[in-house]
C-alpha cells in the first residue's frame, strides 16, 4: 500500500488548530458572539455571560477536535500542494 502524503491546507485537523489559535488570541470572539447572541436569545441567557464562557471552553474543545482529526490519519502531512492526486 502506497502512502501518499496529503497538502494539510486541506485538512480538517489543519483548519481545526487554526480556528483554535484564533480563538485563543480572542480573533474568533466577534463570530463567537454572534453565534452564541442566537443561543442566549433563545434560551434567555444573558449574551456577554454566555459569551465569556464560550470563549473560556471553546478552545479546548476545538484543540481536542483538531487532535482527534489527526489521531488515525495513515498518510504525513506536507506543505507542497502539488501532493494531491
Amino acid at each position: 500500500m502506497e502512502r501518499n502524503p496529503i497538502f494539510i491546507g486541506i485538512t480538517r485537523s489543519f483548519w481545526s488548530f487554526m480556528a483554535t489559535a484564533a480563538l485563543i488570541m480572542d480573533m474568533g470572539e466577534p463570530v463567537i458572539r454572534a453565534l452564541v447572541s442566537v443561543g442566549a436569545f433563545a434560551f434567555g441567557y444573558d449574551v456577554d455571560d454566555a459569551t465569556a464562557r464560550t470563549m473560556e471552553i471553546l478552545p479546548l474543545v476545538t484543540l481536542a477536535f483538531a487532535m482527534q482529526q489527526r489521531s488515525g490519519a495513515a498518510r504525513p502531512y506536507t506543505a507542497d500542494p502539488r501532493a494531491l492526486k
